[in-house]
């Protein structure tokens, strides 16, 4: 493991719950105004396997140095009538991100920028059987 101390700083700007897939006419320019030259999208950006999360992806990662993006747990909702699983959602994430080099899908993964390590992963709950009646009464 590097132990290096990081040789500049590091300034991220942090966005997350955009939704993208609720954008009709399109997602606007000004969504995200850059502050800083790295961009965290920290989860519910948009739907995996939709259009709209691919070109806005694409879209920031031509205005930022790199672009983070982690899952949230609205990404692996399905439109009706599709049936991706986790797997094959996380696996299209992982493909448009490796359109650039400046964007980084971080699933159980890290990277190392500017000296400064960054993990990333969906966490998911672990309820146990006993709860699960609970849990979704609780759901809305």
């Amino acid at each position: 493991m590097d132990q290096s101390s990081p040789s500049e700083s590091l300034s991220i700007q942090i966005v997350s719950d955009l939704h993208v897939e609720f954008y009709r006419f399109g997602i606007p320019d000004d969504i995200i105004i850059p502050s800083a030259p790295v961009l965290a999208l920290l989860g519910d950006i948009g739907l995996a396997c939709t259009h709209s999360l691919r070109t806005f992806l694409l879209q920031q990662s031509s205005r930022f140095q790199h672009v983070i993006f982690l899952a949230g747990n609205h990404e692996f909702y399905n439109l009706p009538g599709q049936t991706k699983s986790v797997s094959e959602q996380i696996e299209w994430m992982r493909n448009v991100c490796a359109e650039r080099d400046n964007l980084h899908f971080l699933e159980q993964e890290t990277i190392n920028l500017n000296g400064v390590h960054i993990c990333g992963a969906t966490l998911w709950s672990d309820i146990p059987d006993e709860f699960n009646e609970l849990v979704e009464r609780s759901l809305n």
